[in-house]
């Protein structure tokens, strides 16, 4: 991990192969302090943040997901900034743009300060959140010369529609191990291996039609902190247009961009987790009820 010059007394973060993208490596933050959460789900357009099961739900679960996620993608695409002043330590500055806005269309920024326990921190964490702003508060720390950049999900646009003239290929074994099958129907634990097999694939190909008759539905996600791919509406029973799916059919074009593999099913709180990240999903059939 370093700092390369950028203008002035701007540096952007630049991370090596080995470094880590997780924000909390980075920065101290208390998940756990809900009045980070309000404020940013406040400063925000209004938007449903809620999501989690069991120890896990809260009404900023996915919030928080997104922060996490935004910061690894800006993170890797060096547009995490930092505003260093040699010798007066105390004067630094760092910042990076969390792809928010506010109801007025003002650009949010997650705003960190030195560390004052920096010395005594296990993992050596220069900064801590300071807060989360808008750009006329970013402008007061600092003097960021340019301000951070929001995350680039488009280096290929082609990738987020579904193309229907590619040979789609279904990792069945996968979508079927034990682990798996909790996102799958009840009465499918009871069938053979075989059976199984045979209502996934008829699932499946239900899928695939909505996608040909209207590639709209095809859903871009970032998956895993490093794919962007497409999900398709999963529908256990018969497809009807207004109804909601079952789960989310996640697909990818192979290496040679001349296939799509089928990899897994998702459980629609975790795809909107994933796509949400993208961007918002309001009125799709993947909109945020659909964490529920």
């Amino acid at each position: 991990m370093r700092y390369e010059p950028v203008k002035g007394h701007t540096h952007r973060l630049v991370l090596d192969k080995e470094d880590s993208d997780i924000l909390e490596d980075f920065a101290y933050i208390n998940l756990f302090d809900d009045e980070i959460w309000t404020h940013l789900a406040s400063l925000a357009e209004k938007e449903d943040w809620s999501g989690g099961e069991g120890d896990e739900a809260s009404p900023y679960y996915n919030l928080i997901g997104y922060i996490y996620g935004t910061y690894s993608k800006v993170a890797r695409e060096g547009k995490v900034l930092a505003s260093l002043f040699p010798g007066h330590p105390e004067n630094d500055w760092c910042a990076f743009n969390t792809g928010l806005f506010t109801a007025k269309g003002t650009a949010i920024y997650g705003l960190l300060e030195p560390n004052p326990g920096a010395r005594k921190d296990k993992r050596n964490r220069k900064w801590k959140l300071h807060e989360f702003c808008d750009e006329y508060s970013l402008a007061w720390c600092g003097g960021f010369d340019p301000v951070p950049e929001r995350a680039n999900y488009f280096e290929h646009p082609e990738e987020f529609f579904f193309n229907p003239s590619l040979v789609p290929a279904i990792n069945a074994e996968h979508i079927l191990e034990e682990s798996h099958l909790e996102r799958l129907p009840e009465s499918w634990k009871g069938l053979t291996e075989e059976e199984q097999a045979a209502q996934l694939k008829a699932c499946v190909e239900r899928t695939l039609r909505a996608l040909q008759g209207d590639y709209r539905l095809a859903i871009p996600q970032w998956y895993l902190g490093e794919f962007l791919n497409l999900l398709g509406p999963v529908y256990f029973g018969s497809f009807r247009r207004g109804r909601r799916p079952d789960a989310a059919l996640v697909i990818s074009k192979n290496p040679y961009g001349n296939m799509y593999q089928l990899r897994t099913i998702l459980t629609l709180p975790m795809a909107y987790k994933n796509a949400r990240l993208i961007g918002r999903l309001d009125g799709t059939w993947l909109d945020p009820s659909c964490k529920e």
